[in-house]
């Protein structure tokens, strides 16, 4: 699953009511992780607490300043809307991490050719000097005296 689909993942997690009640200690389950696991769970804590603070942006009128509304306060900077976070809703952000991550995990793993096999072709002639002002002498006679001071 690639990076920029978890921003939808937790973005339709976000709907859901979180009890917080619920929500246990999300490091156990980090603790019993391979690395690589403990990478990707990571990437969706980190994608599962930008959406929660993005889901606080005050829509307010354009060219006014950003703000973030939650839980009855107004937060002006970001440094502080994401302390409030970090601080009051942690337990929905672990829940929602959990739930990221399973959907993250049920997602199947693309095999490396089908992700090359996406990649846009690109023209490399385009990255190429345009050399045919020069005679095939005047390249051969360049390409010889440059690589023999090597």
């Amino acid at each position: 699953m690639a990076a920029a689909d978890l921003p939808l993942c937790s973005e339709l997690l976000l709907d859901q009511e979180l009890d917080s009640s619920a929500c246990d200690d999300g490091s156990q389950l980090e603790k019993q992780l391979s690395a690589s696991q403990r990478r990707d769970y990571s990437l969706c804590r980190r994608k599962s607490f930008a959406a929660f603070v993005a889901s606080r942006r005050d829509r307010g009128p354009e060219g006014g300043g950003t703000s973030w509304c939650c839980c009855g306060q107004t937060f002006r900077e970001h440094p502080a809307v994401h302390k409030h976070v970090a601080r009051t809703h942690d337990a929905e952000i672990k829940h929602l991490t959990r739930a990221t991550y399973k959907c993250f995990l049920s997602r199947p793993e693309e095999e490396p050719e089908t992700r090359q096999g996406k990649a846009e072709a690109v023209d490399i002639s385009a990255w190429i000097p345009d050399t045919s002002h020069i005679s095939e002498e005047q390249l051969q006679k360049y390409w010889s005296t440059s690589h023999s001071l090597i």
